[in-house]
């Protein structure tokens, strides 16, 4: 029996868990035809979409009753992180079997990828430093433009329109990069303030 308290960051590790078969399922989808591809692309669909809800109950139910954790502030962001970009790498793999446009994936891939690891670095550094740093509404934005990225994606291919996927990818690659620079100067003065607390 999972006790109240856990709810949240169990809901978290839903969402890691979920990322596996996100990306399988999209990769298998690829080796079919006709009915077997629409039917793994589904699949992989709505295994996404029901992942990305508990994204919304975590938080909720966290608020509700107050138990808004550490380890919850650092484990939900990183829970999206996991989900989303496995999604992505997802359409990359399924574009390099069936399209032409696969090694281009690795553009905005990157940008995201590198965004992701500053800021999680950042973080661990802050926290180790005595400062716990969760999402801010630039991560909020940036998490909601990946997530409807991935949707449109998904229904772009049933009907293998692999440019609108590589496009909408790559626009998630750019606010991506964007929301990073809010997330330094906000590390920047944490960590000033941080160092004037030691002096």
């Amino acid at each position: 029996m999972i006790k109240k308290e856990n709810i949240p960051n169990f809901l978290c590790y839903l969402r890691i868990a979920a990322a596996p078969f996100v990306l399988a399922l999209l990769v298998i989808s690829a080796l079919f035809t006709g009915g077997g591809y629409v039917t793994f692309t589904v699949l992989s669909g709505v295994v996404f979409g029901a992942a990305m809800i508990t994204d919304a109950l975590d938080g909720h139910y966290a608020r509700k009753y107050g138990l808004i954790s550490d380890k919850g502030k650092i484990l939900d962001p990183l829970a999206d992180k996991v989900l989303i970009l496995g999604a992505m790498f997802a359409f990359m793999l399924r574009e390099l079997i069936v399209g032409a446009l696969g090694l281009w994936f690795i553009i905005p891939l990157s940008i995201i990828v590198a965004r992701e690891v500053t800021v999680s670095l950042l973080r661990k550094y802050t926290a180790k430093k005595g400062a716990v740093i969760g999402a801010s509404i630039w991560g909020k934005v940036k998490t909601c433009v990946q997530s409807v990225a991935v949707a449109i994606s998904y229904f772009a291919a049933l009907f293998n329109l692999n440019t609108v996927i590589f496009a909408v990818i790559c626009l998630a690659g750019a606010v991506t990069l964007i929301s990073l620079f809010p997330y330094l100067k906000m590390y920047l003065t944490k960590l000033k303030e941080l160092e004037g607390k030691n002096v």
